[in-house]
């Protein structure tokens, strides 16, 4: 245990669209104490107006800043690809929500830092597409990036 809020790993089947996707992933980060799940929820859609925050090659990086003291993150692998936005293709499987400090954003760029460099790695998110348990899926990020496995 660290002193991270823990979040899980969450696989997700049926998912119709983006808009329930930010509701599921704002109720697991509401989860124990902190910012409610609509305050987070807005966060997410706000920082969503600005720009998509999906990567490509089926990820998407959805976060917001909050008044927290520690971040919190949450991995979903959905059964089936969503449309995310218009310029994001294929359709986003494979979704790290953050929620970081407002007041630490040099960890708020390290952690989207990390994710985007670990998308980027050959093969990388085919091999985590096929892991099934939560374990499995922690100990892969771990082994690879130790930041974010903590978070999860």
């Amino acid at each position: 245990m660290n002193d991270h809020e823990q979040t899980r790993v969450h696989h997700f089947k049926g998912f119709l669209n983006k808009k329930k996707l930010f509701e599921s992933l704002a109720e697991i980060l509401s989860q124990g104490k902190g910012p409610s799940l609509h305050r987070i929820l807005d966060g997410l859609n706000a920082r969503e107006k600005l720009g998509s925050t999906c990567i490509g090659k089926g990820v998407a990086i959805p976060h917001c800043k909050m008044a927290i003291d520690n971040p919190k993150a949450v991995l979903m692998i959905l059964d089936e690809g969503i449309k995310y936005s218009n310029l994001c293709s294929p359709n986003v499987d494979i979704i790290f929500g953050l929620l970081v400090p407002s007041e630490n954003c040099d960890q708020h760029l390290h952690l989207l830092s990390n994710i985007a460099k670990l998308c980027e790695e050959e093969n990388w998110l085919d091999d985590l597409r096929k892991l099934e348990s939560d374990q499995d899926i922690i100990q892969y990020i771990s082994n690879i990036d130790t930041s974010l496995g903590e978070l999860l």
